[in-house]
């Protein structure tokens, strides 16, 4: 059951002010009943093979020297650098 105190414990951690505490209420144990309903679904045969996995290649290391094509296209760049706007004061 969503309560006062639960909205008011989810304010706090989202930082949002919830404004129409009735319809956030119904909304919450709106969805609190479809996770329930997921509790009780029956999951026993449900496809499973262990042997799928993504296949790894090699870590192989090699000097690719990429940096001057990808510094080409930087409006200012200084040695192996971006130069960027200065954002924080």
């Amino acid at each position: 059951m969503v309560n006062d105190e639960t909205l008011e414990k989810l304010e706090r951690l989202s930082m949002l002010e919830i404004a129409d505490r009735a319809s956030a209420k119904a909304h919450l144990e709106e969805i609190l009943g479809f996770i329930d309903n997921l509790k009780n679904l029956e999951c026993k045969e449900v496809y499973s093979d262990d042997n799928l996995h993504t296949p790894l290649r090699d870590d192989i290391p090699h000097n690719s020297n990429i940096s001057n094509p990808i510094l080409s296209n930087a409006p200012k760049s200084d040695g192996h650098f971006f130069i960027v706007p200065k954002i924080i004061e």
